[in-house]
This record gives structure tokens, sequence and C-alpha cells, in this order.
């Protein structure tokens, strides 16, 4: 859920409100790579199988970096 996401986010240096990691979760539903959920009080997000396409780097999205080399 974004909640875990934005307590991910700010464990690695990227301290970003919940509102933009709502926002970020919608465009990346609006471009097919996520699926969310609304349940009360908090915003659930699955990836989609196009998603995980472009997260092992299979699939090139604007806007979305490319995975770096696996070491």
């Amino acid at each position: 859920n974004t909640s875990l996401l934005q307590s991910a986010l700010e464990a690695v240096g990227h301290g970003v409100s919940r509102d933009c990691v709502d926002a970020d979760a919608a465009w990346l539903e609006d471009a097919g790579l996520v699926e969310c959920e609304a349940l009360p009080g908090i915003l659930v997000v699955k990836i989609t199988r196009r998603g995980l396409d472009v997260a092992c780097g299979r699939t090139v999205v604007p806007g979305v970096k490319r995975p770096g080399p696996r070491l």
C-alpha cells in the first residue's frame, strides 16, 4: 500500500508526502503498470504484467527509469 511505499522511500532518503506517492501510483495506473484499489484509509497498489515487464527492463515506458545492470 502507499503507506508502506512512503515508509520505504523515506528509509532510502526520499522523503515525499503521501499525496505525492498516491499521485505517482495514479500515474502508474494510467500507464497500465499497476492497479490501484482504494480501501478505507489506504490505497493498495498491485503491479500488472506490463508493469513487471517494465521493472525487468523488457519494456520501455517514457517517464519510467530503466533498471540498472544486475551485479
